[in-house]
């Protein structure tokens, strides 16, 4: 389901790259936003199956920027 997600947003970046039409600039756009709003949910459940438990994160901030703030 991951690689079909990323491949319908890597196919929604060739539609919109290649087209020169308003429709084909919004069919491209539909594309990848089907595919990359698919990447987040399935992504999820990826990276708790082949992390270990003690590797991902526990519910802290996982923003680099937050994290500098964090040390303040």
């Amino acid at each position: 389901m991951l690689i079909a997600s990323c491949g319908l947003f890597v196919a929604g970046s060739v539609v919109f790259g290649l087209s020169s039409s308003y429709s084909g600039f919004l069919a491209g756009r539909i594309l990848q936003g089907l595919g990359g709003g698919m990447v987040l949910p399935v992504s999820s459940p990826v990276m708790a199956r082949f992390l270990a438990p003690e590797a991902r994160n526990r519910g802290g901030v996982s923003s680099p920027a937050a994290k500098g703030w964090e040390r303040w």
